[in-house]
């Protein structure tokens, strides 16, 4: 019995996954579309806890000038005015909002 994630972008059976190239490129172009549609790319924020995701977070950040979060996420970032760290993104983008567990207070999907 196949089960779906994302939609029908991949379709699992068993230990093979079936990736749906067409559907996975329509969200690539609908995230590039909402991240161009952010007129300060600092305004974007890209997080990664993962190790997996560290290198992804800072070269995206490199070469967009958008602001990284690699590594330990300090909770109160986006909530405590007084903290030095303080960001108010327009955007924010995680790569595995599981991991971070203040994700749970921002009411991202995991």
């Amino acid at each position: 019995d196949p089960s779906c994630v994302q939609g029908k972008a991949v379709v699992s059976t068993q230990s093979t996954g079936i990736i749906d190239v067409k559907k996975t490129w329509e969200k690539l172009l609908l995230a590039a579309r909402v991240i161009a549609s952010i007129e300060n790319p600092a305004d974007v924020c890209v997080i990664s806890s993962r190790n997996y995701g560290q290198r992804a977070v800072l070269k995206f950040a490199l070469h967009t000038g958008a602001t990284a979060i690699a590594g330990r996420f300090t909770p109160g970032t986006f909530t405590n005015q007084i903290q030095a760290a303080f960001k108010e993104p327009r955007l924010l983008v995680v790569t595995d909002p599981s991991a971070d567990d203040d994700c749970t207070c921002l009411h991202l999907p995991c």
